[in-house]
């Protein structure tokens, strides 16, 4: 193969590249998306007869979302800043690679997979969390229509 051809093939999976780490904003606004939307539901519906114990869990809830939500705009401009070392790439496909493009990527990659795992481990707790709530709540209004 020729260094032309090799150019070429390269410059194809460096815009595919591109548009790859571009769909990565449209994610994690989407995930800051559902963060909202839990917090919205969090702060929305308290329990009736809420405990001691799910108001502390409701605040912790509340806590690391809160907190996942901050760290978007940082990740948002990291990957934005990944796209601007990538453009340079693309617009001159016979310019070297060098480590900073390959660390950069597995960098970003790694936040936004981090993000992506923390925010489904915090659903799938609040879900499990709510869940025990709703069955609280049911006894307790049975016990009510026993007494």
């Amino acid at each position: 193969m020729n260094k032309a051809n090799e150019n070429d093939k390269l410059g194809d999976e460096i815009q595919e590249l591109y548009i790859i780490v571009n769909h990565w904003i449209s994610d994690v606004g989407f995930i800051q998306d559902e963060i909202n939307f839990l917090l919205y539901v969090l702060n929305k519906y308290p329990g009736s007869n809420t405990s001691t114990g799910q108001e502390l869990a409701k605040y912790n809830f509340d806590k690391t979302l809160i907190q996942l939500n901050a760290d978007i705009p940082g990740l948002i401009n990291e990957i934005r800043d990944y796209l601007k070392l990538l453009e340079t790439t693309v617009k001159d496909p016979g310019k070297d690679i060098n480590i900073t493009l390959l660390e950069a990527f597995s960098s970003t990659y790694e936040r936004v997979q981090t993000l992506l795992a923390a925010v489904k481990s915090v659903k799938k707790q609040l879900f499990a969390c709510t869940e025990q709530i709703m069955k609280t709540e049911k006894a307790s209004a049975k016990m009510k229509i026993i007494k």
